[in-house]
């Protein structure tokens, strides 16, 4: 098609292509996401990549136009649920914190021990 589009599943392919894709299948999947579909070379990109990185358990980084362009949404939406994803997992984190810090304690006092013993490095971690 061009060179921006030969990139793109050049790109594709250099991350994929050791799980059996194919560049002509990658550009035809891309052909058709445009065409079919009437959405641009980076929708159809950035959602290929998003798909793959699920199907084949990889890590894909996105920007927040990257997400726009595979979810349709504005930067306001996107980036307001980019913020309550980051909420609910820190709650989650500290949430298991708390809980790990108040079985250790449980378990320490049930031991007799203390567990505000600043020089101990279990202790410290965990509290």
């Amino acid at each position: 098609m061009n060179k921006e589009f030969d990139l793109a599943v050049t790109a594709i392919w250099n991350k994929y292509g050791k799980y059996g894709m194919q560049k002509q299948e990658i550009a035809g999947l891309m052909k058709s996401g445009m065409e079919n579909n009437s959405l641009s070379l980076r929708a159809v990109y950035n959602g290929m990549r998003m798909s793959l990185a699920m199907e084949f358990n990889e890590q894909e980084n996105f920007t927040v136009e990257d997400i726009m362009d595979i979810t349709g949404e504005s930067r306001e939406e996107v980036v307001k649920r980019i913020e309550e994803g980051i909420r609910m997992t820190m709650q989650g984190k500290w949430r298991r914190r708390k809980e790990a810090r108040s079985s250790f304690r449980k378990e320490c006092d049930s031991h007799g021990r203390n567990t505000t013993d600043a020089d101990n490095p279990t202790v410290r971690g965990l509290l």
